[in-house]
C-alpha cells in the first residue's frame, strides 16, 4: 500500500473512514484532509523536489543550462549561460532561443521535431551581447515537469576543440603538402618542374598571391627562374627583374647567412624609395624572403653556405602579418627545395661524366678525334645511308710520312704533339656536314666524306697538305723534306649490292700506297726553307714562286688567306657586312691553342653556305670574298698601320690605301667602342700587363705606348707577380711567352687570385696557332697586339664583351691568339 505522507510536516498519514469517506489523519498535526488532496499535494512535492535537482545541477556545472519551452523562449538560465553569453539575467530571459543563433543557421523547429521522438546532439554558432560568435555544441531533450512540456539545452561550448581539429587540419595539410613534394623529388630530376609544382602549391597552401623562386648568379646577379601568380595581377617573369642585387645589397650579407625578411606592409618597414616603387608597381603590400643555401664543401672539412636564390612571397591585396608557423612551414620546403636543386646538379654533373665517357669511348685519347672503332661503325651506317640515296661517299686515309724516323729523332713527346697539329689541322680544314674525322692507326688519319665525289675530296686533300707544309714543324729525317709532310689515298664510289665497306677502305690504302711510292720516286729529298719575304706578309713573295704552284694548291692558297684575314678582323670585334642582310656579327673565339677556334669555324662554315658568300665583304673593306677567291687579291700590310689589307695580284704596293685604318670605325676610337667597365679612376690611359721576356728595347717601347695613351707594365715571369708591382686598375693581361696549353691555363687560375685582375682579358701567345695568320712569316711582338689601330684598348673592349656574352660556365679561362 503506498504511504502518504503530511504536506506540512512530512509525517506519515493514518487512513480512516467517516461518513462512509476516506480521510487522512496526521497525529502531530491533527490535521484531517481528504484522500485525493493528499495525493496532488503529494505530487507538486516531487515536482517541486525533481525542480531543485534540475536547478543544482545547472548551478554546478561548467557547460551552458537553458530551459525552453516549445516555442523558443528563454525560462531558465545558469549562470555559464550569463557568461557566456555577456547578458544579464533579466536580459537572457527576455530572448528566444533563436536570438541566439547565426541568421544564416536558426533553424529551430528541425531539432525540436527530432528531439520529440529521442535526445539529439547538434553542433552550431551562437552569438553573445557583442556580436561575436562561437561554436556550440547542443544537446536538446524535452522533460516533463507535471504535465507541462520543457525543452533542456545542454550547451558546450566547443571553441578550443575546434581550434585543435583546425591545427590537426593545417598539420596533415603540411604533411600531405611536404610529402608531395619529397614525393616529385623522388619520381623527378627535372628541377624546373620541381620548382613550378612547389610554387603553385605553396601559393595554394598559404593562400598568398605571388610566389617566386629567384635565381642568383655570379656577383649577386639573377632573375626570378619560377612564378605561380594569383589571375589578374601581372607575371614578374615578363619582366627582367634584378631588384634583389640592385635594390637589396645590403640584405645580400644576411642572406647569405640564412636570415629571413618578413615585411608584413612595405610601406612601414624602412625600405629603399625606389624598392617601394618597384614593389608597388606590381601592387605587393606584404612580402616574405626566404634564402635558398647549398652546402659547398670547400675543403676536406670546412664547410660553408652559397645562396643559390631566393624563396618570394607577396601579398597583393592587403597587408598581412607572417605567421611563425607559416615561416616554419616554408623552411622545411626550402629544405626540400635545396634537395632537389643539390640532386638535379647532381644528376647534371652525372650526365656530363656519362656523356664525356660514351665519347672518350669513341675517341682517341691522344688526339681527342674520333677512333677507330667510331670510324668502322660510322662507315657502316654512311654506307647504308648512301645505298639508299644512291649518293657518293668518299674516303681519304692519311700517313704522316716517315713518321717512325720521326719518333726515333725526336721522341715520342714530340711524336705526340705532331700527331695532335696534325689531327687538329684536319679536324679544322674538313668542315663538311655529316663529315668524319677519326685517328685510323698509328701516324694515320682518316676522314668519312659523306655525299663527297673524288673532285671535292681532292680539293680537301690539297688544302690539308697546304696547312700542314705552313706549320713547319722539323723533320730532318724525311727523304723527302726537312718538315713533316703527309701522303694520302682517296677512294669514293656510289654504293652498290656488289660492292661494300670494306672494299672502300682497301681502295683507299692501296691508292696511299701508290702515293707514297711515287713521292717517294719523284722527290729526292730537297732543301725547303721557310719564305723570304720583304716584310712579314707572304703575299710579297716573287711571282716566279707564285707560278710553280698547281692550280689547285693555289685555290686552296686563297681560301686560306681569306679565311686568316676575315679570322683577324672578327678576333678585334668587326663584322662581316651583306648588302642583302646587313652586318652579320660573331660575338665567339676565333683562336684556340691550336689553330682556329670551332665558334669562328662553325660561322665560317656558316659564311660558306650563304648565297651571297662571294659578294661579302670585312667592314671598312672595299673588296669582297670573291676578289680573293678569284686570285685577283690577295694579302699584304698597310704602310701606315701594319694592319692586313687587300693588294691586287701582281702589283707593286707603293702608296697607303688602306680603307680599313681610314674608316671612321677604326678612327673614332673611343665613340665607337663597347661601354668600357666604369673604373674609379681619372686617368684615360689604357693599363696593359705583359708576362714573359721583356723586349731588349723596354724603356723605348714604354716611351712609344705612353705617347700612344697605353701605360704598359712588363713582368719577366708568373712569379713576379704582386698586388704590389700591379696597377690598380688593368684592361689587358698579355703573356707573351711560349707556354704548353696546361701551363696557360694555370697561369690564368693564378692571375684570377689577384683583385686587379679577376675579370680581365688574359691572352695567351701560342706559335701552334700560327697557321691561322697564314700570310704571316714572323713572330708577332708586344707592339703587333698594342699599337695597331684594332689593338690595344679595341682587343680588351671586345674581349670584354665576349666574356659578358658568354655564360660564366662556358668562359674561357684565358684568350689564345696566333704569335
Amino acid at each position: 500500500m503506498t504511504e502518504y505522507v503530511c504536506p506540512l510536516c512530512s509525517y506519515p498519514l493514518l487512513s480512516h473512514v467517516r461518513s462512509g469517506k476516506l480521510y487522512l489523519l496526521c497525529r502531530r498535526c491533527n490535521q484531517e484532509m481528504p484522500y485525493g488532496l493528499s495525493k496532488n499535494l503529494s505530487r507538486i512535492n516531487q515536482l517541486e523536489e525533481q525542480l531543485n535537482w534540475y536547478k543544482l545541477l545547472s548551478e554546478n556545472t561548467h557547460d551552458i543550462i537553458l530551459f525552453l519551452q516549445p516555442n523558443g523562449k528563454i525560462t531558465k538560465a545558469n549562470n555559464a549561460a550569463l557568461k557566456a553569453y555577456g547578458y544579464a539575467g533579466e536580459e537572457l530571459l527576455a530572448l528566444n532561443i533563436q536570438h541566439l543563433q547565426v541568421p544564416e543557421m536558426a533553424d529551430f523547429n528541425q531539432p525540436i521535431n527530432e528531439a520529440e521522438r529521442e535526445e539529439i546532439v547538434f553542433e552550431t554558432l551562437h552569438l553573445r551581447k557583442d556580436g561575436s560568435s562561437f561554436p556550440v555544441e547542443i544537446t536538446t531533450k524535452i522533460i516533463e515537469i507535471g504535465e507541462e512540456k520543457i525543452i533542456l539545452n545542454i550547451i558546450r561550448d566547443i571553441t578550443e576543440q575546434k581550434q585543435i581539429e583546425q591545427l590537426l587540419a593545417q598539420q596533415c595539410a603540411k604533411e600531405r603538402l611536404i610529402g608531395s613534394i619529397q614525393e616529385r623529388i623522388r619520381q623527378s630530376l627535372s628541377l624546373p618542374e620541381i620548382l613550378h609544382s612547389t610554387v603553385a602549391e605553396l601559393r595554394d597552401f598559404m593562400q598568398a598571391d605571388r610566389v617566386i623562386v629567384h635565381r642568383f648568379l655570379a656577383e649577386g646577379k639573377g632573375f626570378p627562374v619560377v612564378e605561380a601568380v594569383a589571375p589578374g595581377l601581372p607575371s614578374m617573369l615578363k619582366f627582367i627583374i634584378h631588384y634583389p642585387y640592385i635594390l637589396e645589397k645590403k640584405y645580400l650579407c644576411q642572406y647569405q647567412e640564412g636570415k629571413i625578411l618578413a615585411i608584413p606592409d612595405i610601406h612601414h618597414a624602412g625600405l629603399d624609395v625606389r624598392l617601394i616603387q618597384l614593389l608597388t608597381f606590381f601592387n605587393i603590400k606584404a612580402r616574405l624572403v626566404i634564402p635558398i643555401l647549398q652546402k659547398t664543401t670547400e675543403s676536406e672539412i670546412a664547410v660553408s653556405n652559397q645562396l643559390w636564390g631566393l624563396l618570394i612571397l607577396h601579398q597583393c591585396s592587403t597587408s598581412r602579418q607572417w605567421q611563425k608557423s607559416e615561416i616554419d612551414l616554408i623552411k622545411v620546403i626550402i629544405t626540400q627545395i635545396a634537395i632537389a636543386i643539390q640532386q638535379s646538379e647532381l644528376n647534371q654533373q652525372l650526365q656530363k661524366v656519362q656523356e664525356k665517357l660514351q665519347q672518350l669511348a669513341l675517341l682517341d685519347p691522344l688526339t681527342l678525334i674520333a677512333n677507330r672503332s667510331r670510324f668502322d661503325e660510322y662507315l657502316l651506317s654512311e654506307w647504308q645511308r648512301n645505298l639508299h640515296k644512291k649518293t657518293p661517299i668518299s674516303v681519304i686515309i692519311w700517313q704522316i710520312d716517315f713518321f717512325k724516323q720521326y719518333n726515333d729523332t725526336y721522341g715520342y713527346s714530340a711524336g705526340d704533339r705532331c700527331l695532335k697539329q696534325i689531327a687538329t689541322t684536319i679536324r679544322s680544314t674538313v668542315n663538311l656536314s655529316g663529315a668524319l674525322i677519326a685517328r685510323y692507326n698509328g701516324g694515320e688519319f682518316a676522314a668519312i666524306l659523306p655525299n663527297t665525289e673524288t673532285e671535292s675530296a681532292l680539293l680537301i686533300v690539297e688544302e690539308i697538305r697546304f696547312r700542314i707544309k705552313a706549320l713547319e714543324i722539323p723533320h730532318t729525317n724525311s727523304k723527302i723534306s726537312k718538315f713533316v709532310t703527309i701522303s694520302y689515298g682517296i677512294a669514293s664510289t656510289i654504293p652498290d649490292r656488289n660492292s661494300s665497306p670494306a672494299q672502300m677502305i682497301s681502295d683507299a690504302e692501296n691508292a696511299l700506297c701508290k702515293t707514297k711510292k711515287a713521292r717517294l720516286s719523284n722527290h729526292p729529298k730537297v732543301s725547303s726553307h721557310p719564305l723570304n719575304l720583304p716584310n712579314h706578309f707572304a703575299s710579297n713573295q716573287p711571282q716566279n714562286s707564285k707560278k710553280n704552284h698547281h692550280n689547285i694548291n693555289q685555290k686552296s692558297t686563297n681560301i686560306e688567306l681569306l679565311m686568316g684575314y676575315v679570322a683577324y678582323y672578327l678576333s678585334r670585334g668587326k663584322s662581316v657586312l651583306s648588302s642583302l642582310s646587313g652586318p652579320l656579327y660573331f660575338r665567339g673565339l676565333v683562336y684556340e691553342y691550336c689553330g682556329y677556334h670551332q665558334d669562328f669555324q662553325n660561322f665560317w662554315t656558316e659564311l660558306q653556305q650563304r648565297r651571297d658568300f662571294r659578294e661579302l665583304y670585312v667592314e671598312g673593306d672595299i673588296d669582297c670574298f670573291g676578289n680573293f677567291l678569284d686570285g685577283s687579291c690577295t694579302v699584304g700590310s698597310c704602310a701606315r698601320c701594319n694592319l692586313p689589307i687587300p693588294i691586287s695580284e701582281g702589283s707593286v704596293y707603293n702608296v697607303p690605301n688602306c680603307t680599313l685604318c681610314n674608316h671612321q670605325f677604326a678612327s673614332e676610337k673611343i665613340a665607337a667602342l663597347p661601354a668600357k667597365k666604369e673604373f674609379d679612376r681619372q686617368s684615360a690611359k689604357t693599363s696593359v700587363v705583359t708576362i714573359g721576356t721583356p723586349p731588349s728595347d723596354t724603356r723605348k717601347l714604354k716611351k712609344l705606348f705612353a705617347i700612344n695613351g697605353f701605360e704598359v707594365t712588363f713582368l719577366s715571369k708568373i712569379e713576379a707577380v704582386d698586388d704590389q708591382f700591379l696597377p690598380n686598375v688593368v684592361d689587358l693581361v698579355l703573356i707573351y711567352a711560349e707556354i704548353s696549353e696546361l701551363q696557360g691555363k694555370a697561369w690564368a687560375e693564378k692571375l684570377r687570385c689577384y683583385q686587379q685582375l679577376k675579370e680581365v682579358p688574359i691572352v695567351g701567345l701560342t706559335s701552334q696557332a700560327k697557321f691561322s695568320l697564314p700570310w704571316i712569316n714572323k713572330t708577332l711582338g708586344i707592339e703587333d697586339y698594342i699599337l695597331d689601330p684594332l689593338g690595344g684598348e679595341r682587343l680588351a673592349n671586345h674581349l670584354r664583351q665576349i666574356c659578358e656574352l658568354q655564360s660564366q660556365i662556358s668562359a674561357p679561362a684565358l684568350y689564345w691568339f696566333p704569335c
